[in-house]
């Protein structure tokens, strides 16, 4: 089903729907700055909680490094291998610190003590500078004389722990070289929970690496290692012997879910959006009809001006015009019935004559009247059909012989024997008659009218030339304009109404044809009126 909308409704609906993308971009634009202050709240929230564990995990590693270097200088090391007192302070480290699986001390990277020995004893022995899974971090520690920490590896004995391994050196005043290393195996499920790293009401996902060489890439302590590649917030330890941790935090169901806009707000949002646009096409609708009514009420206010206008010289035309030719017709026949008897043959048929010209100028004023007033009140139908426009010419031209012969005026046709026009007969009757009664008008006696017809493309032209008085400049541009046309004296004093022209132009616009006016005082004036031609395809 096809469903019309008034332009009001459309302007209206576009309007509506401008206004609903307006409200949406802007419900948008607050939306997105919800979800970004949530962002950089949560931001703050994950940072304060990384600072936090950062605190924790420095604190305990910091510690745990410092223990091979106090091991080296409480059992002076450097002099000899004390088995009964080391057993004993590796004791009291592992039992103040429960985080320690075991300690163990390699003189010339040969393990030669481990504490404890159970469990650990096949340990002792080994060169820990030859063994395949200890060789590196070794020779990386004994290079570059800084404790290397190492893993999460999974121990032999059991579990996951992360290996400290502390080069110790000669303290001897001339003697400074190379010693041995202490190794510290820490358990690496205590540590991260002693850094509080898995909380079950913690909302964070958290990443723990160590930094190491561009060559070797980063290690990664603790939890899934893609937390960095998810724009984590981070931060950044250095330890004592100078190794870089990194921590990274991220929301354990996603940033997307931490700036997620409550469904409460969105429905609220777009509600008002739509009650805005609802209340916006109202707005609108009732504006261009306010318009519309506005524009109607104008259109008949002028109307009924030139309503007013056209009833006034109407009763001007009957009061004014009508008068003078029933005054003449009254007076003449007055003169007829009162004399007849005294008049002469002569007189009596003069007056007869004047009698029939005062008719007939009576009866062409009437009709002129009338067919004006049916025109206004649309009551003259219009049928064209197709006629031929030298037989009504012809007829117009016999019409007017009375006035022709009473000025002795003579017409000129220049007319091809057929130019068939779709036209109304009666109508451009009229036309023909009218303009050719006013060229008669305002010629004068002994003169001469021509009428051409002739074709031009898809028009047939009518042209009525007189050689008379003309136009004066000051009548012609209202020729055509019922409130502002004059009725002009002819060149034997005729008066006529002013309808003649605009008949005529009414009935031509009818056809959908031109009536054009070319006159120059003193010189005459010529009438052109083009019509569509009878197409019989």
């Amino acid at each position: 089903m096809y469903f019309r909308t008034s332009s009001n409704t459309r302007k209206a609906i576009i309007g509506a729907f401008l206004v609903l993308l307006f409200t949406q971009a802007m419900l948008f634009g607050g939306y997105t700055l919800i979800k970004r202050d949530k962002y950089i709240q949560y931001k703050s929230f994950a940072a304060g909680r990384l600072n936090d564990k950062i605190s924790s995990l420095e604190e305990n590693l910091n510690n745990l490094l410092i223990i091979p270097l106090a091991i080296s200088a409480m059992s002076n090391i450097a002099a000899n291998l004390d088995t009964i007192y080391m057993y004993e302070l590796a004791e009291n480290y592992v039992k103040k610190n429960p985080l320690i699986r075991n300690i163990a001390v390699a003189p010339g990277s040969i393990i030669k003590f481990v504490y404890p020995y159970t469990g650990n004893g096949k340990a002792l022995g080994v060169n820990l500078a030859e063994h395949p899974l200890q060789k590196k971090d070794v020779l990386e520690a004994i290079r570059t004389r800084k404790p290397v920490i190492s893993g999460p590896v999974h121990l032999v004995q059991g579990g996951i722990g992360i290996i400290i391994r502390s080069p110790i050196y000669h303290r001897f005043e001339n003697d400074t070289s190379y010693w041995g290393i202490i190794s510290l195996v820490i358990d690496h499920e205590k540590l991260i929970r002693y850094i509080s790293v898995v909380t079950s009401n913690d909302t964070l996902s958290y990443s723990i690496r160590k930094i190491c060489s561009e060559n070797d890439g980063p290690k990664y302590i603790y939890g899934d290692s893609t937390l960095f590649l998810k724009q984590p917030v981070t931060r950044k330890i250095r330890l004592l012997g100078q190794e870089m941790w990194e921590i990274a935090a991220v929301p354990q169901e996603g940033w997307n879910h931490i700036q997620r806009v409550p469904l409460w707000i969105l429905a609220l949002g777009n509600f008002v959006s739509i009650l805005i646009s609802f209340l916006s096409y109202l707005i609108i609708y009732r504006h261009y009809k306010l318009q519309r009514l506005l524009k109607y009420n104008k259109q008949l206010v002028e109307e009924l001006n030139s309503t007013i206008n056209l009833k006034n010289k109407f009763f001007s035309i009957i009061a004014h015009d009508l008068r003078s030719p029933f005054n003449a017709l009254l007076s003449l026949t007055s003169e007829l019935v009162n004399h007849q008897h005294e008049l002469p043959e002569a007189d009596k048929k003069q007056l007869m004559e004047y009698v029939n010209q005062s008719s007939s100028k009576l009866y062409e004023l009437s009709h002129n009247l009338l067919t004006w007033a049916q025109t206004q009140t649309k009551q003259i139908k219009y049928e064209p059909q197709p006629e031929n426009l030298t037989t009504i010419i012809e007829d117009s031209i016999h019409y007017s012989q009375s006035m022709l012969l009473a000025k002795k005026i003579d017409i000129t046709p220049h007319l091809p024997d057929e130019v068939i026009c779709f036209c109304d007969k009666n109508m451009i009757g009229t036309v023909v008659r009218n303009l050719i009664s006013n060229a008669i008008k305002f010629t004068p006696k002994n003169s001469t009218i021509e009428i051409h017809l002739s074709q031009e493309k898809n028009s047939a032209i009518i042209a009525i030339v007189d050689y008379g008085i003309g136009i004066p400049d000051k009548t012609f541009n209202n020729l055509f304009r019922i409130e502002k046309s004059l009725s002009t004296a002819g060149t034997e004093g005729e008066r006529g109404t002013g309808l003649g022209l605009i008949l005529c132009k009414e009935f031509v616009d009818r056809h959908h044809g031109q009536i054009d006016v070319q006159s120059e005082e003193h010189k005459g004036t010529s009438i052109k009126v083009s019509l569509p031609l009878y197409k019989t395809d």
